[in-house]
């Protein structure tokens, strides 16, 4: 349900959204798109005027005598006049209940709207509301969580010729999952083999990407490059999706912008050092974190196990997420002998404070795809050993 005044107030959410988005050179392409919010704020205030007129056409107005008040053709009220007070107080009050209700009735008949819900349906790359005939971006299906056979709402907001553009929302979640002939990888470097690009893991499980049980080496099509920019290379991080059995038709989904490259000298001795130390399998060495604060950084909801591995090993656990404060953040880094910063799970601008952070204080501290407790646990080490 929605009311007129919501109405109003998501139309201009979206058109000052639209243009504090819109480009110099975009200003053309947009004077259409604000033409068509115009028309529907005067749809809305013509609604709004018929509201008001029908409610003059529905009420008449008490007259001086007080004798009659009638209220439509199919309810009228007669109230007769009598001398004492208690009677006019009586006929006050079924005036202004009568008001009151029909007041209600009008405006839940009028100010409110059943938005319609539309079945969507996953598709590789996006999603589609066949009902409508309408392309839900992938952006949009990843910032709403949708998943295959849930209901949005879909409101019109602009229309170029025969194309409509929607304002997207969740209406109802499936009940039960639906199955669906789509397969994800997540968090998947890219390797360059020969001229070509390809995956063949994904760091959200640290597994190789495998097909009928035997490892693969998903190629990236031209035309899924061709379309990225700026241009993909060896190093990035996509997740990628494809009919199940049929990777050479996978689509990138996502494309994970990480200023993960950013290494100053120190950091580069430090990772020399590290190469040659950290060459015999340290699964065989025993852990011990014993009074050392570890600072893991991100909205992980594995970070439980986090906290009970590191803790199992005398370690003293920390935690900050894009939730907290600069000033919470600043004291859990100078508090702590390490830190973890896990870039499947934070944005880039915490990233960016929480390394400036380290770098002031002098805090130790490494970066990591991989989510897997065990692995946070042994890079922990690592750090700490290097220190």
């Amino acid at each position: 349900m929605i009311k007129l005044d919501e109405v109003l107030q998501i139309i201009k959410e979206d058109m000052i959204k639209t243009l504090e988005d819109t480009m110099p050179e975009h200003l053309s392409e947009n004077k259409d798109l604000f033409d068509s919010y115009f028309e529907v704020l005067k749809s809305v205030e013509q609604l709004i005027e018929t509201k008001k007129k029908n409610m003059s056409n529905w009420i008449t107005h008490l007259d001086e005598g007080g004798e009659k008040r009638s209220i439509s053709t199919d309810a009228e009220i007669l109230i007769t006049n009598k001398p004492d007070k208690l009677g006019d107080e009586k006929q006050e009050d079924t005036i202004d209940s009568s008001e009151s209700s029909l007041f209600e009735n009008i405006d839940n008949q009028i100010e409110t709207i059943e938005k319609p819900m539309y079945l969507f349906e996953r598709k590789i790359l996006g999603g589609y509301l066949p009902k409508i005939d309408a392309i839900v971006p992938e952006g949009i299906v990843r910032r709403l969580g949708l998943e295959h056979h849930d209901y949005v709402y879909a409101t019109e907001v602009a229309s170029f010729n025969h194309f409509k553009k929607y304002h997207y929302e969740l209406a109802k979640k499936v009940d039960i999952v639906i199955p669906i002939d789509r397969v994800e990888y997540k968090y998947c470097p890219i390797e360059l083999d020969g001229s070509l690009l390809v995956v063949r893991k994904s760091l959200e499980t640290d597994l190789d990407i495998r097909i009928d049980g035997v490892p693969q080496s998903i190629r990236i099509p031209d035309f899924e490059i061709s379309r990225i920019k700026p241009p993909l290379s060896e190093g990035d991080i996509i997740d990628i999706a494809f009919p199940d059995g049929k990777p050479e038709l996978c689509r990138i989904t996502y494309v994970h912008r990480v200023d993960h490259l950013e290494i100053d000298q120190k950091s580069n001795k430090f990772q020399k050092k590290k190469d040659i130390q950290f060459t015999k399998d340290l699964k065989s060495v025993e852990l011990n974190l014993e009074g050392k604060h570890v600072l893991i950084v991100g909205n992980d909801p594995n970070k439980v196990h986090y906290k009970e591995k590191i803790e199992s090993r005398g370690g003293i656990f920390l935690s900050v997420d894009d939730k907290d404060s600069i000033a919470s953040i600043e004291a859990c880094v100078k508090k702590a002998d390490v830190v973890i910063l896990l870039l499947a799970r934070l944005g880039h601008i915490l990233m960016k404070q929480v390394k400036k952070l380290c770098k002031e204080w002098n805090v130790p501290f490494e970066t990591t795809f991989n989510i897997g407790a065990d692995k946070i646990t042994q890079i922990v080490s690592e750090a700490l050993i290097s220190k």
